[in-house]
């Protein structure tokens, strides 16, 4: 029996208690610590942020002024590898191998330049012997001269020649000291640090000089489109910052440029983004959707909370602002944004807040007779 008194008596002194509270000034109420705990209520410690995440707007990867780079096959060949058909390159990293019956051609010029010129050599050697000595012309030792010279040249533009097409430097000395013709494999690779955009060719595949195998965009050069509302750029500013989310990764950005011009039918301006965030471990493709926050900041005071902070009362956001231990205050107040289980939000009064009532809410307002909507 005394069980059962303990079981239905508490619920009927907690609502006891809060009728008995319900005090004359609508805005305030003082809880006993009894009376706390028979409610559940708790406290969370407000933040003063400087800034403010926007809401997620949507927008797409797009490139400067079309700052696209063809890469195309040097000579014609068969396309034998194909190394990344998307993602970061860096400046000499390898794209795609070929292998061309010029390579091979110009691997055989270059062995007979190279006789060639081992034979004037031999010859000059001697007759700067036979010049000293009276027994040769002048003319003969400075024609010869002259022949080294020139064979001398044509070697290193066919070696550079080869190396310009993407033969290996290795496969070149090797060629030069063994005499014997390598694989004519040849490696095109990046100029610069970019971003593969699209790839136009399969291995196996039969290429013409100068056919596009795959165009890259300098990263640099990679930015966001974001369409905004005219009614939220107005608080933005070239160099503010922004988070954007590319599938499951996210990353820092900056406004460099909002567009005076206005879309009339969508009534937005779309402000463009650059990354500062290093992007090169991510799978980039141009026109890609991604999800943008601005960062704002705001004159007025700013404070962020925990969510389940928020309540209402007659169609008005509301707070309960802990005054002091148990007294508790009734707050209106102009949400700015929320963001996963946060809120930051502004007071229609200047009163400052230290603490709002993150759990109990709805008892508070039993108590204070303002109905929620």
């Amino acid at each position: 029996m005394k069980m059962l008194r303990q079981a239905w008596q508490t619920p009927f002194i907690v609502v006891y208690c809060l009728v008995s509270f319900h005090s004359a000034n609508a805005q305030n109420i003082q809880f006993t610590e009894e009376q706390q705990q028979a409610t559940s209520i708790q406290t969370a410690t407000v933040e003063r942020p400087n800034t403010f995440p926007s809401q997620w707007f949507l927008g797409h990867l797009d490139v400067l002024n079309q700052a696209e780079q063809t890469i195309s096959s040097p000579l014609t060949g068969k396309i034998s590898k194909i190394y990344k058909h998307s993602g970061h390159v860096m400046p000499n990293e390898p794209l795609i191998d070929m292998i061309s019956p010029k390579v091979a051609g110009l691997q055989s010029e270059l062995l007979t330049t190279i006789a060639k010129l081992t034979a004037a050599y031999k010859d000059l050697t001697r007759l700067q012997g036979l010049s000293r000595s009276g027994s040769a012309s002048t003319k003969d030792y400075q024609t010869t001269k002259a022949e080294v010279a020139s064979l001398q040249a044509t070697q290193s533009e066919m070696e550079q020649s080869l190396l310009n097409y993407g033969f290996a430097n290795s496969a070149l000395q090797q060629l030069k000291q063994t005499g014997k013709l390598q694989a004519s494999l040849v490696t095109i690779k990046s100029a610069v640090e970019a971003e593969i955009h699209d790839v136009t060719v399969i291995p196996g595949q039969n290429m013409d000089e100068y056919q596009p195998l795959m165009t890259l965009i300098n990263h640099e050069n990679l930015m966001v489109k974001v369409p905004v509302p005219i009614n939220q750029t107005a608080g933005l500013k070239i160099g503010d910052m922004a988070t954007v989310k590319i599938g499951n990764q996210t990353l820092n950005a900056l406004v460099f440029f909002i567009p005076h011009h206005l879309d009339v039918l969508t009534q937005t301006q779309e402000v463009q983004l650059q990354f500062s965030d290093n992007i090169e471990n991510l799978n980039l493709n141009l026109n890609q959707r991604v999800k943008v926050q601005f960062e704002q900041t705001t004159s007025k005071t700013l404070y962020k909370a925990p969510l389940k902070s928020l309540t209402q009362a007659d169609g008005q956001d509301i707070v309960f602002a802990e005054v002091k231990p148990g007294k508790y205050e009734m707050i209106d107040i102009n949400v700015v944004t929320i963001e996963q289980k946060s809120m930051y939000f502004q007071t229609l009064k200047t009163e400052p807040l230290k603490k709002v009532v993150s759990q109990g809410t709805t008892a508070l307002k039993l108590a204070l007779g303002a109905e929620e909507e």
